[in-house]
């Protein structure tokens, strides 16, 4: 994909990769250059910041929560005073939030989920919220507890709830299993342009059910959602583009 503009994904996983150095220079050839990665345990850290250290400014780093581990959410304390260890190395916090898909502890969910919030605000830090199977109460607490920048990352609510969020400033990323999901279409048509990016998942969400992702497939959702649009790369690209600079600017 022939692009003037650097494409930017949002968030992905580069350390759960292998040849993850091989996948950013195959994305680079895609017209993706800068990866926002997302850490969740302090092995995972390490790696991303090793990442970040060999390509500097191209790969960023945010440290979160996985609302989907249990375990993970009963080490809060622990998760946040990494975060603050090492605050000055991160672009944002995330990923965090909630995810009712399984049977969880609900409410030790939602206080995780508001000391994320609260740490966003006091480190002045952007969050990356996971909402699977939640969105309509990830957006609802995000707003009810003055949210500042956030990223719905991979949102898979209705587009009634995604317009609150969008209404409230919130930024959805878009995956490249739009090109097969019906919910990701709507909410692709429904949302105003100046509320989308982009991101991999990577390796979760590609274009193709069952198989890996890795960055390069935002190619394929660019595609699709210019015909979704129903507007041309430069102009999708150029406003993504100008979100992402709001998301991550001082």
């Amino acid at each position: 994909m022939a692009a003037t503009t650097t494409i930017t994904d949002c968030h992905c996983h580069l350390a759960m990769l292998e040849d993850a150095e091989g996948k950013i220079s195959r994305a680079g050839a895609a017209g993706i250059g800068r990866f926002v990665t997302s850490a969740l345990d302090e092995g995972g850290l390490e790696a991303s910041l090793s990442l970040a250290k060999r390509f500097p400014g191209k790969v960023l780093v945010t440290l979160g929560l996985d609302p989907d581990d249990p375990g993970e959410v009963a080490a809060f304390e622990r998760r946040a005073k990494l975060i603050r260890k090492n605050a000055k190395d991160l672009c944002g916090i995330g990923e965090a939030g909630l995810d009712f898909m399984h049977n969880g502890d609900r409410e030790a969910q939602r206080r995780a989920f508001s000391a994320m919030i609260s740490l966003s605000s006091e480190l002045a830090l952007p969050l990356t919220v996971h909402s699977r199977s939640a969105g309509k109460y990830a957006v609802g607490q995000l707003i009810s507890e003055g949210a500042g920048k956030v990223l719905m990352h991979a949102f898979d609510g209705r587009p009634y709830y995604a317009l609150q969020g969008a209404k409230a400033g919130f930024l959805f990323s878009i995956p490249p299993s739009v090109v097969f999901s019906g919910q990701k279409q709507e909410l692709v048509k429904a949302l105003p342009i100046e509320s989308i990016v982009l991101e991999s998942d990577t390796p979760s969400l590609g274009p193709v059910r069952g198989e890996p992702n890795e960055p390069a497939n935002i190619a394929f959702a660019v595609d699709k959602m210019c015909e979704l649009r129903k507007i041309g790369k430069e102009e999708l690209l150029a406003q993504v583009g100008l979100n992402v600079s709001k998301l991550y600017s001082p």
